[in-house]
């Protein structure tokens, strides 16, 4: 859907030159949310060294535009500068102080180098179709079956390293049984599409955008056709242990709806207590915001982050207040099992707000108090 309020917010983009299908899908999502002061960045097209490119199963046919990115630029009405993406004097000359300063994204680039990233002061976010570090480097599809990776990307500000920096976010790829290569490769392309979309969401409302670094020891190396035949030799047992785990997820997530601690505690492990599904939710969020007692608890208990925060930097504290909120609930139950566990009461959201300032604002501001008594 055509969003039509304009945003004023400054985007500028990596992209190629010619003809390329994640740029074209890039540039119609960012202007389908409102952005118009955007500027790319094209790069002309390399001659690269041949290299064999034997297709390892069919793909499934996608649609490539035909139009290059100049001309595409000209339909959208932003801003277009064809140059090498490391030409560090010649973008310092060509871009503003606010294109300096904005919000930075790449749809297509090859490595860029530690000098062009720091012309940018609010950093450069990459969508790397992968979880990193398990998929860093070339042919993450096939180290995403390898390393036993959850399908999905990564949206993360990058630094000199390749595939390293700092994650915003990871957006979760949902498989299903019968999903071929074909399919799960066409998904993970979608999903890049979604997080962005999901990105851009955060930038119109957000003050700051927090990230968390990333722990990335080594880059993984170039696989091989032989190495790649054989993960695609282990993709039905990958594909069949990760849908099993994302519907281990979504039924603890339902758990902490229905306040099912029996259920909770027969499937809860150390690698799914502080997970977060696409919106950015752990299952102690869902749980405080049902107010969902016996599991907050037990997922305190078991190591569950009580200051873990959703893409809006929203806190389990945050959540739990809102039923009392809504129902004018003097019952502080859960809010003392969370201030129990150490969560932090002016911990600030990314709108640069913490829980008093929303409950002040409330038909329930008394609650303030309350809460502070605790």
């Amino acid at each position: 859907m055509i969003n039509l309020v304009d945003i004023d917010k400054v985007i500028t983009v990596f992209a190629y030159a010619f003809p390329h299908k994640k740029t074209y899908d890039f540039l119609n999502i960012i202007k389908s949310h409102g952005f118009k002061n955007v500027t790319v960045i094209g790069a002309p097209k390399v001659k690269l060294k041949n290299k064999p490119n034997r297709e390892l199963f069919s793909k499934l046919p996608l649609f490539s535009p035909r139009i290059d990115c100049e001309s595409l630029c000209q339909i959208l009405n932003f801003r277009y500068v064809e140059s090498k993406h490391d030409d560090v004097d010649y973008l310092k000359n060509k871009l503003t102080k606010d294109e300096l300063s904005g919000n930075v994204l790449i749809s297509g680039a090859r490595i860029l180098s530690k000098e062009t990233i720091g012309m940018f002061n609010s950093g450069v976010v990459n969508f790397h179709p992968g979880k990193i570090p398990d998929t860093s480097g070339l042919d993450s599809f096939y180290w995403m079956m390898k390393n036993g990776a959850q399908p999905g990307v990564t949206v993360h500000k990058i630094d000199h390293r390749v595939d390293a920096g700092e994650e915003i976010f990871f957006h979760e790829v949902e498989l299903s049984c019968g999903d071929t290569p074909a399919v799960v490769e066409y998904k993970i392309y979608n999903a890049q599409l979604l997080a962005l979309e999901r990105f851009l969401a955060l930038i119109k409302v957000c003050k700051e955008i927090k990230t968390t670094k990333i722990e990335r020891p080594f880059k993984n190396s170039p696989m091989s056709v032989t190495d790649k035949e054989i993960c695609l030799s282990n993709f039905n047992k990958w594909r069949n242990s990760t849908c099993s785990f994302q519907s281990k997820i979504k039924k603890i997530i339902q758990n902490c709806v229905d306040d099912n601690i029996s259920e909770l505690k027969d499937m809860l492990s150390t690698d799914i207590v502080n997970y977060k599904v696409n919106n950015g939710w752990s299952p102690l969020s869902v749980a405080s915001f049902n107010h969902s007692y016996k599991c907050c608890e037990y997922l305190i208990e078991n190591g569950a982050n009580v200051n873990i925060s959703s893409d809006k930097g929203t806190t389990p504290l945050m959540y739990a207040k809102t039923k009392n909120v809504n129902e004018k609930l003097v019952d502080l139950s859960i809010a003392s099992l969370l201030l129990e566990g150490g969560a932090n009461l002016y911990q600030k959201d990314y709108l640069n707000n913490n829980v008093f300032h929303y409950i002040e604002n409330s038909d329930y501001p008394e609650l303030s108090e309350l809460i502070k008594v605790l």
